[in-house]
């Protein structure tokens, strides 16, 4: 049995993964930059780094091989307006939908048929669209899922804040 091709889409997810939840949580923080003057942290990984990068307002830290799990904070989130917190809840999603859905449709043949594409732009772009449509969805990730156990999901964020849920606690998007 040659279990090559496992180790590779193995490693292949290990590394496309992390890519694809840093690039979701700067667009939560791209939204709370441009509607807010407040800091605002990215971080891959349930732990922050111990080496983080700062540029202007935003602090980034980021650890390695942590699949899925990511956050974005912003400094005085619970004294933004309902409306401010639901689109930075959705634009995390919507950057997501969007570079994957660009991924998948924007490039021509001549992209398409690499190698290179064929190894990172296409799976990349799937499992963007995959995270854009899990994170949408209006639930409650369930306890044993790590990292997000009992957290609202962007979707159900921003539901509750647009319709005037101001009394729910704000998370982390």
């Amino acid at each position: 049995m040659n279990i090559g091709p496992l180790i590779f889409y193995l490693t292949l997810f290990l590394v496309l993964a992390p890519l694809g939840t840093i690039v979701h949580e700067l667009g939560h923080a791209a939204a709370a930059l441009v509607l807010t003057r407040e800091k605002v942290r990215v971080q891959l990984g349930t732990k922050p780094a111990k080496r983080q990068l700062r540029v202007g307002r935003l602090l980034v830290s980021l650890r390695l091989f942590t699949g899925f799990v990511g956050y974005c904070k912003w400094e005085g989130a619970t004294t933004n307006s309902p409306a401010k917190r639901t689109i930075v809840a959705i634009a995390g999603p919507l950057t997501s939908l969007a570079l994957g859905l660009g991924l998948l449709l924007l490039p021509g043949p001549a992209v398409t048929e690499t190698r290179l594409w064929a190894f990172t732009g296409g799976p990349l772009g799937w499992l963007l669209l995959i995270q854009s449509a899990v994170t949408l969805l209006p639930i409650t990730y369930p306890k044993a899922l790590r990292g997000y156990g009992g957290r609202p999901s962007d979707g159900l964020q921003a539901l509750r804040w647009a319709f005037g849920k101001t009394d729910d606690p704000v998370r982390t998007v």
